[in-house]
């Protein structure tokens, strides 16, 4: 099982046994896959109220991407993200509000309706992305890579 106060384990899935599930529902209408202890409605990841600012959850996050799993909905505001290597990562819906992200590899990530509202998007490389209806009002995406990526909707 997946613990709330403790980075989760990988890998993850569908298999995953617990005993209260996360109540943040996938775009599939699926459950999250991580536990949630007695009292909390959401996991680790997607409870807005739970640091996550430690090395651990960085390199978790790494290799949920490289896993594949779905981050949707991740609530990762204010997190110190730089030079992370995320790219094809899921993060649809997922709020980087005040994130620093500088110096990430992002590039043919998908991000729809995901919030960047202020975060710091220096030298990022986004190239590829899905960026559709996603909120990016104060971001700065000074020297960010933009080639190819679809920004229809993006709120500036």
């Amino acid at each position: 099982m997946i613990g709330y106060n403790e980075i989760p384990e990988i890998p993850v899935g569908d298999a995953v046994e617990r005993s209260h599930g996360c109540c943040y529902k996938l775009k599939k209408g699926s459950q999250c896959p991580f536990e949630v202890p007695e009292g909390h409605d959401f996991c680790f990841w997607h409870d807005p109220e739970t640091d996550k600012s430690s090395m651990d959850a960085r390199i978790t996050l790494t290799q949920l991407c490289i896993q594949r799993v779905d981050c949707a909905g991740f609530e990762l505001s204010g997190l110190d993200l730089s030079k992370l290597r995320l790219s094809d990562g899921r993060f649809t819906y997922a709020n980087f509000s005040g994130s620093s992200l500088e110096y990430c590899d992002l590039k043919k990530g998908r991000f729809f309706r995901a919030n960047f509202k202020g975060a710091s998007l220096f030298r990022t490389e986004l190239s590829g992305a899905n960026m559709r209806s996603t909120e990016l009002q104060d971001a700065n995406l000074l020297r960010t890579n933009l080639d190819g990526v679809k920004l229809e909707g993006a709120n500036f």
